[in-house]
């Protein structure tokens, strides 16, 4: 069969009780009206459309900021929203 698994040993993502299986991607910190306030860092670079080490190098550089509650790291919404604005005022110019 070569490398890697036979085709019936595939992972199998498990549903979350309640849940839909995008509920396990999408991981974000939202009001009850679904306002969506900060993102991690996986869920910041899907929303940007780049790579998680390039939403880390941004952050190092100084164009993105975060917070962490414990070990988690969030980006909230209103960052990215600047970021995004800022790139945008830039190719207009």
């Amino acid at each position: 069969m070569g490398w890697g698994k036979r085709p019936h040993e595939t992972a199998r993502v498990r549903p979350i009780p309640g849940g839909d299986l995008r509920a396990r991607s999408m991981q974000t910190a939202q009001s009850p009206q679904g306002e969506i306030y900060a993102r991690s860092i996986v869920d910041a670079a899907r929303c940007i459309g780049v790579g998680r080490s390039t939403i880390y190098e941004l952050i190092a550089a100084g164009k993105l900021r975060k917070f962490n509650i414990g070990k988690r790291a969030l980006i909230p919404e209103s960052e990215i929203k600047r970021f995004i604005s800022e790139l945008m005022e830039g190719i207009a110019s």
